[in-house]
């Protein structure tokens, strides 16, 4: 997802890559999305899921805190797809931080 700053999190690599849920698409350019990473956090702004990546179960947090507006062009690949329950809580516990 590119270098950031202060206390966002970075991806690994010369190209900063970092896996990232599609949280919602506005169009053919823009989509909220929500960086993910392999340390395991607790708490509020955290949701953790396992997914099935290269035939290997893959435990993610999703750093919820973290969410934000993203073009398009960032993303290089798809390297899995979250179960619809999954993505159900996430979408809970998000909307539980703007309460």
């Amino acid at each position: 997802m590119g270098q950031n700053i202060g206390f966002e999190q970075n991806g690994k690599g010369k190209d900063f890559v970092r896996p990232i849920i599609i949280l919602k698409k506005f169009n053919k350019y823009m989509f909220f999305g929500i960086p993910l990473s392999t340390k395991m956090k607790e708490g509020r702004f955290y949701y953790t899921f396992d997914f099935i990546k290269a035939n290997k179960k893959v435990t993610n947090i999703a750093l919820l805190s973290q969410m934000k507006l993203y073009n398009t062009n960032r993303l290089l690949n798809k390297i899995g797809v979250i179960n619809k329950e999954d993505f159900k809580n996430l979408v809970d516990s998000f909307k539980n931080l703007l309460n």
